[in-house]
């Protein structure tokens, strides 16, 4: 017998990061970012993650000037210890690859706000952690309140 699989949405959408990305400088090396200011979550019943263990990511940004560069991405990392178990911060990215790649195809402009969804990304395990953002865009992200990284945390279930 044949088992279909299907998808679960936990929800509506969760912020990951906003105001964090304002302004936030094209990396040309191996170390730019920001770290979310506050702690997300992934615990059961909290009304955020609920434990799911996939997610989509959204991830909209805008250049300040000029457009992206093609082939260019934006890297994430969830981290559960920014103090002691893992290394990481708006100035250091850790020593593995990251959660998520995040390819910008369309070069946006700066009137013109690029959005991306990357879906199947494993979610952290459930407990507080924090999203460390980086990219290699070409251009400085808008300030005001444009970009934002949301996560739609979803299961599998077979019927």
């Amino acid at each position: 017998m044949a088992v279909t699989e299907k998808y679960l949405l936990a929800g509506s959408n969760q912020t990951l990061m906003s105001t964090e990305l304002n302004a936030l400088a094209s990396s040309t090396g191996p170390v730019a970012g920001a770290l979310s200011s506050a702690s997300s979550s992934n615990v059961p019943g909290d009304g955020k993650g609920d434990g799911y263990p996939l997610m989509n990511l959204e991830l909209k940004v805008t250049p300040t000037s000029g457009t992206f560069t093609a082939g260019t991405a934006a890297y994430v990392w969830f981290l559960t210890n920014v103090s002691t178990l893992e290394t990481g911060s708006g100035s250091l990215l850790p020593g593995r690859p990251p959660d998520a790649i995040i390819p910008i195809t369309a070069l946006g402009t700066a009137a013109t706000q690029v959005v991306v969804t990357v879906k199947g990304i494993v979610a952290p395990a459930s407990g507080q952690f924090w999203t460390l953002f980086a990219h290699n865009l070409g251009q400085t992200l808008a300030g005001g309140g444009v970009n934002v990284l949301t996560a739609q945390y979803y299961t599998r279930q077979g019927v």
